[in-house]
């Protein structure tokens, strides 16, 4: 990760997400919706946001999870419940998902 001049960088979060199921029939959608609006109507920016057990499959788009403003990187756990890992990364940063 490449970071644009002037940009500070001390705002990070890492959540432990626990079932981040953004479907209307969830018990837990309240989640995801939470955690975008801390990420919005923060007092400061926060520059990255990585999230844990998001417990996301292919049936949660990136569009139910995403964040106005921040990029979207994703591992998600096929063929069982549980597990996957999300990071935000704010777009004022350069971010890619390529290794280096």
């Amino acid at each position: 990760m490449q970071l644009s001049e002037k940009v500070d960088c001390s705002k990070l979060l890492l959540v432990n997400g626990q079932n981040l199921n953004p479907a209307a029939t969830s018990k837990s959608k309240w989640k995801t919706r939470y955690l975008q609006e801390q990420l919005i109507n923060a007092d400061y920016p926060v520059m990255a946001m990585a999230l844990t057990e998001t417990w996301w499959n292919s049936r949660v788009e990136d569009a139910q999870v995403e964040v106005p403003g921040y990029s979207l990187f994703r591992a998600d756990r096929e063929g069982r419940p549980g597990g996957g890992c999300a990071l935000l990364v704010h777009r004022s940063l350069i971010a890619t998902d390529k290794l280096v």
